[in-house]
């Protein structure tokens, strides 16, 4: 699999717009299966994304999908994959950059085996994508052994943060641990950083135009979010994020600095900074 260049995610992702930039995460189930989980996951992409985020229901019997009986004690049934999608599709709200479904039911292709599943998919272009949380509160997918809460909760904000950018236009990152590798297990998930590598990042630098505060700000956001969510989980990556705020701050006094030094060997030049 080739990586796609900065230029190539440009080429295909859907600007953001004043009018258009809204994140809607469509619930199937009401109440939801795990509602502590999804105000953690709506707090996280809120803070992630930067973006206003707005959930909305549909039941899931009333979307006409098909089902099939579900299996090693992840549910009673399964709902097609391919079917959500092209509900999806035809219901993106018109103020919406994008609408992702999220179930706490396990979802599979028509074209795979019984017993396989899939825990996300969603579209590049067409604003629109899936996840279930159905299989992240396992050790393994392939039966139900209860996991670690924190490993859970883990799973849930990269598996999310994974799909609502693939709607942003990024496709799968070919570094193996970045949030956006293609994972085909919960051992490869779990493998994979919570966050973004450079390359990705700057992918939604460039789409959303974040200038040098709006970059400090959001790793700022990002930190208190997963302090409050559970700090002692994600205590390594709080203080990364406080380091990038640091560091963007020393990298602006030391570019003020340059210029103030610079000045005197300029000419013409009348101006003040700050």
């Amino acid at each position: 699999m080739a990586a796609q260049s900065l230029r190539e995610h440009l080429n295909i992702a859907n600007a953001v717009t004043a009018n258009r930039k809204m994140i809607y995460l469509h619930t199937l189930e009401d109440p939801f299966p795990d509602s502590a989980m999804l105000h953690a996951i709506v707090r996280y992409l809120t803070a992630f994304f930067c973006l206003p985020l707005h959930v909305t229901h549909t039941p899931w019997q009333s979307m006409h999908l098909r089902t099939r009986p579900g299996c090693t004690g992840f549910g009673e049934i399964q709902l097609s994959m391919d079917d959500l999608l092209v509900w999806l599709k035809y219901h993106v709200p018109e103020d919406a950059y994008c609408i992702v479904a999220v179930t706490g039911l396990d979802l599979f292709l028509a074209s795979a085996a019984p017993g396989c599943y899939i825990p996300g998919r969603s579209h590049y272009t067409q604003r629109h994508g899936a996840f279930s949380i159905a299989r992240l509160g396992s050790e393994v997918d392939t039966s139900f052994q209860p996991c670690d809460q924190a490993l859970y909760l883990r799973r849930c904000l990269k598996l999310s943060s994974h799909e609502v950018a693939h709607t942003f236009g990024l496709k799968h990152c070919v570094k193996p641990t970045c949030r956006m590798a293609g994972t085909t297990s919960l051992e490869h998930h779990d493998e994979t950083t919570l966050f973004f590598c450079n390359t990705c990042e700057q992918k939604l630098e460039k789409l959303f135009r974040w200038s040098y505060h709006d970059c400090q700000r959001r790793a700022k956001t990002l930190a208190q979010c997963l302090r409050g969510l559970l700090s002692e989980e994600f205590e390594d990556e709080v203080h990364y994020l406080e380091s990038i705020a640091v560091d963007r701050r020393q990298e602006r006094i030391s570019r003020s600095d340059r210029i103030r030094r610079d000045l005197p060997s300029l000419p013409c030049i009348d101006q003040k900074i700050s």
